[in-house]
């Protein structure tokens, strides 16, 4: 007798989105705004505390290691391109654990969330370690590396609906989309039914602002404990 294997639940967002449905995508998009505003709050730390960088983004930090790379300052191109190569084990680590684009509750999302809420843990007490001995730069760069992992293995988590990805922690692939979707939808009529993309996109750019501006108030009250915050609150959503 041949056994019947139960598959992985799938969902179908364009249904829901397109009835208003307040099922399991609404639920998906509230985390992903969170997530946003979770990476967000945690660029902005990172900005304002003494790595003095933005993580969100590797264009910028891709460029850097090339002008220091030409400029012969060898160790600060190693710097990043520690970072790079960080978030990129992070997006692969991501990949093993989920195991593919489309969104099915089955898989561990959990267990990416509890790994990033650790390692933003551990950044945090490697930068307190730095804030504590002046002028050492590997406990920095360890910080720095941690958090570039926490943001490939969040990254990692994309999932794609119906051409619309959804990514929570680069915004320039979020912005781009915004206007495709508007500049077709006004000069190209008939693709007017792939407006509801922006009730994803728009809730993820918004909410990852709010995580900025909350960052900075933050980091102005808690000083570098502000990223311990970023880290209970996924460990709680994990």
């Amino acid at each position: 007798m041949r056994m019947s294997i139960r598959r992985p639940t799938i969902i179908s967002p364009t249904t829901h989105i397109r009835s208003y449905s307040f099922g399991p995508f609404l639920a998906l998009i509230l985390t992903g705004c969170l997530l946003s505003f979770i990476a967000g709050y945690i660029n902005t730390v990172c900005i304002a505390s003494l790595l003095q960088a933005s993580i969100a983004g590797f264009t910028g930090s891709t460029s850097r290691m090339t002008i220091e790379l030409a400029q012969g300052n060898f160790i600060k191109t190693l710097h990043y391109l520690f970072m790079i190569i960080s978030f990129v084990s992070g997006s692969f680590i991501s990949a093993a654990l989920v195991g593919g684009a489309s969104f099915r509750i089955q898989r561990s999302y959990g267990v990416v969330l509890i790994l990033e809420s650790f390692g933003l843990a551990f950044a945090f007490l490697f930068e307190e370690t730095a804030s504590n001995t002046k002028g050492t730069s590997i406990p920095l760069l360890a910080s720095a590396c941690l958090i570039s992992l926490t943001y490939g293995l969040q990254n990692g988590m994309c999932t794609t609906f119906s051409g619309a990805v959804i990514r929570t922690t680069h915004m320039t692939g979020i912005l781009t989309d915004i206007g495709l979707v508007l500049g077709q939808a006004i000069f190209y009529p008939r693709t007017r039914k792939h407006i509801w993309k922006l009730k994803v996109l728009l809730p993820l750019y918004g909410t990852f602002c709010l995580g900025g501006v909350s960052g900075w108030f933050a980091y102005k009250l808690l000083l570098i404990k502000s990223m311990l915050l970023a880290s209970a609150i996924v460990g709680i959503l994990a």
